[in-house]
């Protein structure tokens, strides 16, 4: 082929035009953060032979062992395992010892395995971990990320950033609510209360556990997610159900998604469920269970159908 100033004009065009049409792609999705450490507080690390303090814009892990030269200290969250997550870790310094970073996989509340995405390392710098780059079991559906300090008697390191998010296209999202008084929920052994100028849900007096019901259903899909936001709960755990339906709308069966959960991010692939064979609708009910002085902020519930 003999390439001419007409040929060259035409193929930047066309790079031009796809690039227009990458923007537009871009712009068309939404990113989720389903985490950040430094908004979520220390009261969500899980200690395991390590420590994970806040001080001065960084998370300090430093192992305390007495058993030997390793510790490790994790989020107590789960990641939900969504299109195009991005788990964003910055090591800011690594002062004694080295570290390791693993992802911890689950299928809902079901331990499945553990794999290194960095092992041994003494270099501080950025980790952009894309679990879909990582051989996680094929049934997963959420992930925790694990921090080791190894290799050294007190090994420490620190964090300037540990974020996890995920872009989600605008035409793949079916409803997106907030779920608050005014959404039209039925409410069952709980009313709604202020609390720091913030509607919350509590249990009703003499209540150990109730729920509230968004009542509309929606059509199951084979590739359907499911999204819920909870930015606290205090004193209690929630429950994330699904009240299943057939094709004509008849109440086939309740079942629950994620269970027993705290705070943040949470999410369901109805299609790794064991549903009923006919079930094809469901409403989302959550639930609150704890003492007298439980509170949730219920926050945005995602339906979107997902690749």
């Amino acid at each position: 082929m003999t390439y001419t100033a007409t040929t060259t004009n035409a193929l930047k065009s066309l790079l031009a035009a796809m690039g227009i049409l990458l923007a537009a792609a871009v712009s068309n999705a939404e990113e989720i953060v389903v985490f950040d450490a430094f908004n979520a507080g220390d009261e969500v690390w899980h200690w395991g032979g390590a420590k994970a303090k806040t001080a001065d814009g960084v998370i300090t892990i430093s192992e305390m062992n007495p058993d030997g030269n390793y510790g490790d200290a994790f989020p107590d969250v789960k990641i939900p395992l969504l299109p195009r997550l991005a788990i964003d870790t910055y090591i800011q310094s690594v002062d004694t010892g080295a570290y390791t970073i693993q992802l911890m996989a689950f299928k809902g509340d079901q331990f499945l395995s553990s794999m290194d995405v960095v092992t041994g390392s003494t270099e501080p710098g950025p980790h952009v971990i894309d679990p879909s780059t990582v051989q996680l079991p094929p049934d997963a559906d959420s992930v925790r990320i694990k921090f080791w300090a190894v290799h050294a008697e007190g090994a420490t390191f620190t964090l300037s950033r540990l974020r996890a998010s995920a872009s989600l296209p605008a035409d793949s999202i079916r409803i997106d609510d907030m779920l608050k008084p005014s959404s039209g929920l039925e409410l069952d052994k709980t009313e709604w209360a202020e609390s720091d100028g913030e509607e919350v849900l509590k249990l009703s007096d003499g209540a150990t556990f109730g729920s509230i019901l968004r009542p509309d259903s929606f059509p199951l899909h084979d590739n359907t997610v499911i999204l819920f936001h909870a930015p606290s709960i205090l004193g209690g755990v929630m429950t994330l159900q699904l009240v299943l339906f057939d094709t004509n709308g008849l109440y086939l069966d309740s079942i629950d998604a994620v269970k027993h959960e705290g705070a943040g991010w949470h999410s369901t692939r109805p299609a790794n469920l064991a549903l009923p064979d006919r079930a094809a609708a469901a409403a989302v009910k959550i639930w609150i269970a704890g003492g007298p002085d439980v509170r949730l902020k219920p926050g945005r519930l995602i339906v979107a159908d997902l690749d």
